[in-house]
Formats: structure tokens, sequence, C-alpha cells
């Protein structure tokens, strides 16, 4: 299942930079993890668990001043439970390998990745629900996948300051092999991913005594390919935003993305359009030499449900959750430390006018370590 990237950077353009070449890059090198909780509970007439134990990391290494490399992978497990279900997939995903060039000053940077397939690509019929329930935009689990096949990516992005703005522009595109996502009663599925096209602006600039990012991508994709039948995913349009500064004594954040999927196209029929949107705002300060910053997240999830055969109204608000949070940081030498809290409420569709209640909680431990 693709992926909406919606953590990306707001920025299009993004850097990579290396203090010094050769021996010295070595000693620059650096690493980070985020081992996280996360779970939910679907109430009635729903009536699931989904939890995730995820473990994702990345090691960047600057081989040279204008090239950097870096290799993230995760472990992950999965379980959905309750109501007749009991399902689960664990293990290590992919590994993503991946070169950025910096030409000039800065100026532009091209960039090759491959996706090795060291995960889990191929389920079986008592891993479905797991593997499927993961990949639910709304929810936005840490890993959405377990595994695909052999990929590349190549793009190119070019960033210049014009005024008080700094103005970048990047495009990619990445290829995906073929394999088997699916095994039912011993037979294997065969499945090809169309090509992904993206295209990002993004630009930024001093505003209110702080700084704005804005970012805008669109992602079009190919025909997947499935059992002898091609499909299409609707493309994707990805709006954010953000605003970072002082207020008072506090430094405040706020920032919104709006995922929007274009109607596209199933086995079963017309995949109706849906659209997802994301607002948070935290506060932080510093207590006794950490940083602490308390935050609230809301998100919305909208489908235009005309078509389907579930009889909802058009539009039809899906999902609504809150999540209050707090997160803090401290720095011990060259190991930085920023563990969080949340707790989520909120509600989902569950078929025709009934809705089930939404509740989760999140843990997460993020470490970084590097000069």
């Amino acid at each position: 299942m693709r992926g909406p990237h919606l953590f990306s950077a707001l920025v299009a353009v993004h850097v990579a930079t290396a203090a010094s070449a050769g021996a010295q890059a070595i000693l620059d090198a650096g690493a980070r993890g985020a081992p996280q909780h996360i779970s939910y509970d679907l109430g009635a007439p729903v009536g699931l668990r989904v939890s995730q134990i995820a473990v994702p990391f990345a090691v960047v290494l600057p081989v040279a001043r204008s090239i950097t490399i870096d290799v993230a992978s995760a472990w992950a497990s999965s379980e959905v439970e309750g109501d007749g279900v009991s399902s689960r997939i664990s293990g290590l995903t992919d590994t993503q390998l991946r070169a950025s060039w910096t030409l000039g000053t800065d100026a532009i940077v091209l960039t090759a990745g491959v996706n090795l397939p060291t995960g889990r690509s191929t389920v079986d019929s008592a891993q479905i629900d797991a593997a499927g329930l993961i990949g639910n935009d709304f929810l936005a689990f840490p890993i959405s996948n377990m595994g695909t096949g052999f990929g590349g990516t190549g793009g190119v992005a070019v960033a210049r300051p014009i005024g008080e703005w700094n103005v970048g522009a990047g495009a990619s595109l990445r290829y995906s092999g073929r394999y088997e996502p699916f095994e039912i009663g011993g037979t294997a599925v065969q499945y090809e991913p169309g090509n992904e096209y993206r295209l990002r602006l993004g630009a930024d600039r001093p505003l209110l005594g702080g700084r704005m990012a804005l970012g805008a991508t669109l992602a079009m994709f190919g025909p997947d390919a499935a059992g002898g039948t091609t499909y299409a995913t609707g493309n994707r349009y990805i709006l954010q935003g953000a605003w970072a500064g002082m207020v008072r004594s506090f430094d405040v954040s706020v920032s919104a993305w709006n995922l929007t999927r274009g109607r596209g196209e199933t086995v079963g029929g017309v995949a109706p359009w849906e659209n997802i949107s994301n607002l948070a705002v935290a506060v932080s300060t510093e207590v006794l030499g950490t940083r602490v910053e308390p935050g609230v997240e809301i998100r919305t999830w909208m489908r235009d449900a005309g078509e389907a055969a579930s009889g909802l109204h058009r539009g039809n608000n899906l999902g609504r959750l809150a999540t209050l949070g707090v997160r803090a940081e401290a720095r011990f030498a060259s190991l930085l430390l920023t563990p969080s809290l949340g707790y989520t409420i909120g509600g989902v569709q569950a078929g025709g006018p009934d809705r089930a209640s939404l509740s989760g909680f999140r843990v997460v431990v993020g470490a970084r370590y590097g000069r």
C-alpha cells in the first residue's frame, strides 16, 4: 500500500550538507531511532483493538562535503484483536538506501534511492486484517506496510532566495517492482504497482517574529496490475503549512496539512475521493533544564460516498479524532532524547448510520545521536 508521506518536510527542498570530507565525515555520522507503541480501541459495533509496536531507525553518513548517504529501516509488530478477529504480523520492514548530492552552494540537490525488499511482502489470510488496518491514512500508524518489492527513486530539487522568501521545487520518479501481497489458499496474487510521479513546491519566510513555511505536493500514479486486471490509484494532493515563533516567553508552533486522494478505480468498481485534514498546536518552555511541550492535534476524515453501496450521503464524515499530548526534550552530550505521550479520543463511521467510538494512546521515545 502506498503511503501518503504526510510528515515529509514542509519545504520541498531538503539540503544535505557535511561538515568535512574523508575520515572527518565518518565522525560526523548520525543515527536516529524512535521506539513507539500506538493502540486504538474501536467501540461497538466494530469492537476491535488495533495496535502497533514500531522501532524505526536510520543512519546518516556524510561521505564527502557534498554527498550524504542514509539507510533506514524498522522493526514492527501489528495486531488486531476482538469481535472474532485475531490477526498479527511482525518482523523487519523494507530497507531504504538513499544518496544525496548537493551541487553549488546548496542550490541543486540530486537524490537517488533504492527500496530493498527485506520486509514481509506476502501475507496470508490470518495476517490480512493486521496488514490492512495499519495502512489507514486516518489512523496514521508509523509503519503503514511491512514490505513491497524492489524499487528505485530518482529526484532533483532546486532552491533559491527571492526577496524575503526561500523558494524551492522538486520532482521525483519512483519505480516499484512486482511482488505478491497476498497468499490465499496457497495461491499467491501477483501485484505490479504503477510508477509514481511526484512534484513539490515549498517556500518559507519570516513572519510575525517567527517563520512561516508552506508546501504543496502532487503525487500521480500509473495504472496498477493484479490478477490480470488493471486499475487506478487516485492521485494525491497534499497541502502543508506551519508557523513557529516566540509568543511572550513561550515557543509556539502551529502546523496543518490536508491530504486529498482523488477518485480511483478498484477491482470492485469506483474508489471515491477521500480527504483528511489535520491541525496541531504546541507550546514549549524550559522546566528545570528540560524543554517541555504540551500540544493538541485535531483530525477529520471525509469521503464522497455518493456511489458507495453503504448509502451514506455525499461528503460523509467518516471520522474525527483529537489527541492531547506532551513532549519533552533533553540533551546528553551528543545524544538528544525526545520522549512523548499522547491520548486520543474520537469516533469513526461503522457502516450505515452507525458510529463507533475511538480511543487510544501513543508512547514514543525519540533518540538522535550525532554532532
